[in-house]
């Protein structure tokens, strides 16, 4: 039964007031322009939908009678001729969110999952944390960056007359709000099939934020969006790469210590032997107490200052190997984490979003 009263549609295609909500929804579905399709009174909420669904910062409003409604319209005409369409997301002073999530093991038992929700004007306001469900998808992961940054505008904007920008890789997310989650929620939860809508608990939160708040959904370009996770893979590889370099050569210097202690070794032994031989000699010649002891003496003085040096290099060898700067190879497994293996607050104060695309299993639960 379509919904009485009247829909007056301040920003729209054509602005005005509307009877039903058919003739408002056809002035605001897929409209980019500037302000609206047609502003007026309509007489039923199918009237009024059509005039601001898909219109960004549309402004409508159901009143018991037309006199409210057209006042309604009156107020707003002379703000909305001289406002720009939508605020400059890179002004301070403008909400603006971007969204990710991601899923590895994505619906299987024991996923790992996460999603961020980072605000450049506002890092305070940063949200990265993990998604602690049994089996954890893609999709919820990024509702629920979606709901944060309409939390965030809901405190910040109580009264809904801010535009929230939420730049974000998933068309799930940007169709869910602006496209299905109104006919979804007319239906009952029921997709165009018959089947139940899946994420249902946080799509009905999703509802309820967006009436509070204007929301510009914008998608991520695809460039941007592979320069994004280009980047932190490029540097976790020269780290790889700089370690390995690192290991092998300290493996080279090892094998030179090896070397060199081999061959104080082998000059330890030659040592003793000519010591030996001179003593064979003179004993040969003189056979002298006096002599016998004062070699013995020699050879065990010369055995003990070469044992001491051969100590003495091994110990300097092994402080340089213990003191060479080792970088641990990092499990590939471990690199590929993402948020999952990451202190999220970490990612939070240093104002970086880790946007992992994920479009083969953006659609993977069919809306």
């Amino acid at each position: 039964m379509a919904k009485s009263g009247f829909y007056a549609v301040a920003a729209g295609r054509s602005p005005g007031i509307f009877t039903s909500w058919s003739e408002a929804e056809a002035q605001i579905r897929g409209f980019s322009g500037a302000r609206g399709h047609k502003t007026g009174v309509f007489q039923t909420w199918n009237e009024a939908k059509q005039q601001v669904e898909g219109m960004r910062s549309a402004k409508f409003k159901k009143f018991p009678t037309q006199e409210e409604a057209q006042a309604f319209v009156d107020q707003h005409a002379a703000a909305t001729q001289t406002q720009p369409s939508d605020p400059d997301p890179k002004d301070p002073n403008t909400l603006v969110a971007f969204c990710d999530g991601s899923a590895l093991q994505n619906g299987q038992r024991g996923c790992q999952a996460g999603y961020a929700c980072i605000f450049p004007h506002h890092t305070e306001w940063n949200v990265a944390t993990k998604l602690v469900e049994d089996r954890a998808t893609n999709n919820r992961a990024e509702y629920l960056a979606g709901l944060e940054a309409l939390k965030r505008a809901n405190i910040e904007n109580p009264d809904g007359n801010r535009v929230l920008y939420i730049f974000s890789d998933s068309m799930l997310l940007i169709r869910s709000m602006t496209e299905w989650v109104g006919t979804w929620q007319k239906n009952g939860w029921k997709k165009s099939d018959g089947a139940a809508v899946m994420n249902r608990d946080l799509l009905e939160l999703l509802a309820k934020s967006l009436v509070l708040v204007l929301v510009v959904l914008v998608e991520v370009v695809v460039l941007e969006a592979l320069v994004l996770v280009a980047v932190p893979v490029a540097l976790v590889a020269v780290v790889a790469l700089v370690a390995l370099v690192q290991e092998l050569v300290a493996v080279v210097l090892a094998a030179v210590v090896a070397a060199v202690a081999l061959v104080l070794a082998l000059l330890v032994v030659l040592a003793l032997v000519l010591v030996a031989l001179v003593e064979v000699v003179v004993l040969a010649v003189l056979d002298l107490v006096v002599v016998v002891v004062a070699l013995v003496v020699l050879e065990v003085v010369v055995a003990l200052a070469l044992v001491l040096v051969l100590v003495a290099l091994v110990v300097q060898a092994v402080e340089v190997v213990l003191a060479f700067p080792w970088v641990l190879v990092c499990d590939s497994q471990a690199l590929g984490a993402g948020l999952t293996d990451t202190d999220a607050s970490v990612i939070s104060k240093e104002n970086k979003l880790n946007v992992m695309t994920s479009e083969a299993g953006i659609l993977e639960e069919k809306y």
